[in-house]
């Protein structure tokens, strides 16, 4: 996906946020609120999005990840049963610790205020000019892009897994972003990555159309 739609991932400062956005996805993958054991998660989130926020704006799209990560993970609790006031915190914690961390920046409340004056700049008339704050075009450059977002959304509601709510949310969330704002797309491939594997593993069970996959992944990556 990402190298179909190249023009997101260049050497521009967007590629340092999509260093960090990695970063905060391998934490997520790795993060088990549900376990008895005394959760420290937002030792990682709140030093993480402080540097992050030093650096580029992109802060932004991995609060909203974090974000709906937690949430699925409440919904999928709710659903087991499990959900009790001690593993709210957890889900909490690693939010509101890096929420204040970002005030700590040489701009003071201009870097928290970032997110909502660019929701704010979507009513701007001169926006629409620029070619990446409007829909995920499809077109012959972008069109393997649209229709594997959308395929990466639809897949998330495959059934007799584990943690199903919060792979929905995750998912359709970052595809919804992706078709939604060309600005996002080439975050969405990289956010939905880990998903479109596991779904891969799921779907072909023999192991040489398996092997064939990821070798044309590789040749398309290169």
């Amino acid at each position: 996906m990402m190298p179909a739609f190249q023009a997101r991932v260049s050497i521009r400062p967007d590629l340092i946020s999509m260093v960090f956005m990695a970063l905060l996805m391998e934490g997520l993958l790795r993060w088990r609120p549900q376990e008895e054991a005394r959760d420290r998660f937002w030792m990682f989130t709140a030093p993480l999005f402080w540097l992050w926020c030093q650096f580029h704006g992109g802060w932004s799209y991995g609060f909203a990840l974090l974000g709906m990560s937690a949430f699925g993970g409440a919904l999928d609790a709710w659903r087991a049963g499990t959900l009790h006031r001690t593993l709210l915190w957890r889900l909490i914690t690693p939010i509101g610790a890096p929420a204040l961390a970002i005030f700590v920046n040489p701009f003071g409340w201009r870097i928290p205020c970032f997110p909502f004056k660019t929701l704010l700049s979507f009513a701007d008339s001169t926006l629409p000019a620029i070619a990446e704050w409007q829909h995920t075009p499809w077109s012959r450059y972008t069109a393997l892009v649209v229709a594997l977002l959308i395929i990466s959304a639809l897949a998330q509601f495959w059934p007799r897994r584990p943690n199903i709510f919060r792979d929905i949310v995750w998912g359709s969330s970052q595809a919804g972003m992706g078709l939604y704002w060309a600005r996002y797309a080439g975050f969405s491939a990289l956010t939905l990555a880990p998903f479109a594997c596991g779904a891969w593993g799921r779907l072909v069970k023999s192991p040489r159309p398996k092997k064939a996959g990821w070798a044309i992944a590789f040749l398309v990556a290169l």
